[in-house]
């Protein structure tokens, strides 16, 4: 009976002892940065901009118009400017993107899509910006928002129906780009690669109701370059897909294939 009562007494100081050294042996925190929190609420988003440090962004509401602050943090969480710009009541920031050394935000109409778009043009350095009045004429929610030199690359659907709006920062005007609108679809991706140009991945159905990808490629004006379909083999469906463009300018496309349009068997 001693040597059990001695055994679970050593075990007892033994887990004592470890989690001792547990609560010891954690990292310690070297910086942090802190928000108060106060009786609004306000929502604070994280865009990373890699050397530059991170933007954290908030959409606060006042009595007849709202405010957008923003403050940018180094990469040791230091604050290095804080700011506020003041935008219309109803827009609501959808997309948060940075590009260049430059922070986009994308904001749309919350109950009105045909209103349009604004987009802030954000220089991360010293916190400058210029707004983007981007007209639609077509309404669609924004589901894809990024950016290629000189021109914003808006996604989206109309009626289950794909499109991408390009507007260009120099000529201030936007279009559809052209080879969508005609059947309903998925957008798979939308890159911007390195000598600017678009790839842009649409999954649909084709003649024989079997989900297939197209593949187009646009230059950085908006001008449709080519197209390429991939189709599936008999019975299957190629449901997802993404590229990649190889070191000889060759693209390289992977993703996931199944018998029907909802579940994957497998990868290509």
């Amino acid at each position: 009976m001693f040597s059990l009562s001695t055994k679970f007494r050593w075990s007892s100081l033994l887990g004592i002892w470890l989690s001792a050294f547990c609560l010891h042996a954690q990292i310690e925190q070297t910086a942090r940065w802190e928000i108060p929190v106060n009786q609004e609420g306000e929502v604070y988003k994280i865009a990373p901009a890699d050397s530059l440090g991170v933007v954290a962004y908030s959409k606060n509401q006042g009595q007849g118009i709202d405010q957008i602050e923003l403050i940018r943090l180094d990469t040791a969480l230091r604050e290095v400017w804080k700011g506020y710009i003041n935008v219309e009541k109803f827009l609501v920031v959808s997309f948060a993107h940075v590009y260049q050394k430059k922070l986009l935000l994308l904001l749309s109409h919350s109950s009105n899509p045909l209103i349009g778009f604004l987009v802030v043009e954000l220089n991360i350095h010293d916190g400058r910006y210029l707004t983007h009045a981007v007209k639609n004429i077509i309404p669609f929610k924004p589901t894809e928002f990024t950016a290629t030199n000189g021109a914003l690359l808006i996604g989206g659907y109309y009626n289950y129906r794909p499109l991408v709006l390009h507007y260009s920062l120099s000529k201030k005007q936007s279009k559809i780009l052209p080879g969508f609108f005609y059947e309903p679809g998925e957008i798979n991706q939308i890159k911007v690669n390195d000598d600017f140009s678009v790839d842009i991945i649409i999954s649909a159905n084709n003649q024989q109701k079997r989900k297939s990808l197209w593949l187009r490629n646009y230059n950085q004006d908006g001008d449709l370059l080519k197209t390429t379909v991939l189709e599936p083999q008999e019975k299957r469906s190629l449901l997802f897909g993404r590229s990649i463009k190889t070191t000889d300018n060759h693209m390289l496309v992977a993703g996931v294939y199944g018998r029907n349009t909802e579940y994957s068997r497998g990868i290509f």
